[in-house]
């Protein structure tokens, strides 16, 4: 996966970042309803999205430093002006040095790049990762918060799948459908899971 080079590849990283970032808190928030009070769901949902917003974000970055690496070293083996097996066999020689090669293209690659594209997708999990507590915090019976949780957090997935879709050139109608339908079923198996712990 290339980095993002201009602010419309940002926006769609944080709009696909945030479709895809809503999934699990919800799923969880759902769950937990089952069996927790409000202050559990809000707390445990907030470190899960805090967590899975560090690990996106390593993620994207870790990986756009290495694919950076190879771009760069397609792209200086072939400023050589090599026949194509040569450059073939000098890129081999060339990545096998794993530290020395590390080293060089440490110096090589535009750090800020990556790190700003891991911190917009660390961003983008923790926005939509927040959606579904929100109505816990503000709604005092738990019930009506669940209900608002779910209405709220659906609307959501179908706003940034429809978006996501039409900024990736597919149809927004469909791809907002599918994510309902993912999320929906990931909440529900969240909460069968919860109930399984219910005691009578």
């Amino acid at each position: 996966m290339s980095a993002p080079k201009s602010k419309d590849d940002f926006i769609v990283d944080f709009i696909v970042g945030m479709s895809d970032g809503l999934v699990i808190p919800f799923a969880v928030a759902i769950g937990l309803s089952v069996l927790f009070s409000p202050f559990i769901i809000i707390v445990t949902t907030l470190c899960i999205v805090g967590i899975s917003a560090v690990a996106m974000a390593l993620s994207r970055y870790f990986s756009i430093r290495s694919s950076m690496n190879q771009e760069h070293v397609h792209e200086i083996i072939s400023s050589l002006g090599l026949d194509h097996t040569t450059q073939n066999m000098v890129r081999d020689e060339a990545t096998k040095t794993n530290n020395e090669w590390q080293a060089i293209m440490n110096e090589v690659n535009d750090v800020s790049r990556s790190g700003k594209s891991a911190l917009n997708v660390g961003l983008s999990y923790l926005v939509s990762g927040i959606i579904p507590v929100v109505p816990f915090l503000l709604i005092e019976n738990d019930t009506v918060a669940l209900k608002f949780s779910v209405i709220v957090s659906v609307l959501a997935l179908f706003v940034f799948g429809f978006v996501k879709g039409r900024l990736t050139a597919q149809n927004g109608m469909v791809v907002g459908l599918k994510t309902i339908i993912v999320g929906c079923i990931t909440a529900l198996s969240a909460y069968c899971i919860a109930t399984l712990f219910v005691t009578t």
